[in-house]
This record gives C-alpha cells, sequence and structure tokens, in this order.
C-alpha cells in the first residue's frame, strides 16, 4: 500500500451537512405551505352558516357541529354575529318557517334563561304526530308533536357560551314550509 492511499480515508456513508440543510429547506416548506393552505376554523364556520342559510342543508355533521360549538367557545362575540336574536334559526326560514326537514338553531350565551321553543304547524291531519329529537350540547330531548296547535319545550341554560341546538323530525316528515318555530326568552317563557 503506498503512502499517499493510507492517507485518504474511506469515503463517509452519511449525506453532507448542505445536503441535509437543503432536504430541511425543502421539507420546511412543505409542511408551511400545508399548514397555509388548511382552512382556518372562522373560514369554515363562515361557510357553514352561508350553507344553513341557504338550505344546502338543515343540520350539521358530528365535525362540523363540534368546530362550531368550540369556535363559538373560543369567540364569544360570533354568536352575536351569527344571529341577532337570543335563540336564532341558522337553517334556511322565512319569518320562523322552516325551509329544510331539519333545523340548526343557536341559543346565544346572553339569552336570559328560561328560553322556550313553540313548533306549530300548517299540516294535514295525516302528518301527525310528528316527533322531534332536539338535542344540543351536553342534552337531548324528545317532543312530540300530535296536533296543528304545536308543543313547546323549553331548553336548559346555555352556560357561559353559546349552544348549538340541533332539531331533527323522526317518524313521519313534514313538508318544507309546515313547520314553524317561535321562541321566548326570560319570564315569559312557559315551563312544560
Amino acid at each position: 500500500m503506498s503512502a499517499g492511499a493510507a492517507s485518504r480515508s474511506a469515503p463517509s456513508k452519511l449525506p453532507s451537512f448542505g445536503f441535509m440543510a437543503v432536504v430541511l429547506v425543502h421539507l420546511s416548506l412543505v409542511l408551511f405551505l400545508i399548514w397555509g393552505f388548511a382552512q382556518p376554523p372562522l373560514d369554515r364556520v363562515w361557510e357553514l352558516s352561508q350553507g344553513l342559510k341557504i338550505g344546502k342543508f338543515g343540520t350539521l355533521s358530528p365535525t362540523d357541529l363540534e368546530l362550531l360549538r368550540t369556535t363559538l367557545a373560543r369567540h364569544p362575540r360570533l354568536g352575536d354575529s351569527l344571529t341577532r336574536d337570543e335563540i336564532g334559526i341558522l337553517s334556511a326560514n322565512s319569518r320562523g318557517w322552516l325551509e329544510t326537514l331539519d333545523a340548526t338553531l343557536l341559543v346565544r350565551a346572553d339569552a336570559v334563561a328560561p328560553c322556550s321553543m313553540r313548533v306549530t304547524t300548517r299540516l294535514e291531519s295525516s302528518a301527525f304526530p310528528l316527533e322531534l329529537t332536539v338535542s344540543g350540547a351536553g342534552w337531548r330531548r324528545q317532543l312530540v308533536v300530535s296536533d296543528a296547535g304545536g308543543a313547546e319545550i323549553v331548553f336548559p341554560g346555555t352556560g357561559r357560551a353559546a349552544d348549538v341546538v340541533e332539531l331533527r323530525f323522526t317518524g313521519k316528515v313534514p313538508t318544507p314550509n309546515g313547520v314553524h318555530l317561535g321562541f321566548r326568552c326570560g319570564e315569559r317563557a312557559a315551563r312544560r
């Protein structure tokens, strides 16, 4: 073996520092772009509220419902921008007459308890009884509307954050524009 061959070191199996730096910069760029193209929660909430208002859907998927609830908890004033009333119908409606088969409501955090919802209808007698499931964060109630006179339900208090309430029809399904929702909050609400 010659002296020059002995002084040369064996080639390294590890990549060079420069190569690792280039790979790290590219990986950082990809992660930044993924993060940048992700939809912000407030943007998604705005999309959901517009979809509800135009009747694209009546209620939300479980993941969208959870997103709306956590965003309302994180941004307490958001409820004020989604509805001007203490309880508002987020789903498509015409002065309280539902245009969708199911509905999503918002009970603002500043709603004076107790709040109630009165369900009245303009349906034929063959459409009765209507069975509804009314659910909010941590509660669920069944309501039966036996005739056009309607029925009333009292909501539990909302606490510190606004509550998203879903109204789903089970059994017989009414026609759109055949169900009216009316709300009262404060001492005027009846306890039933």
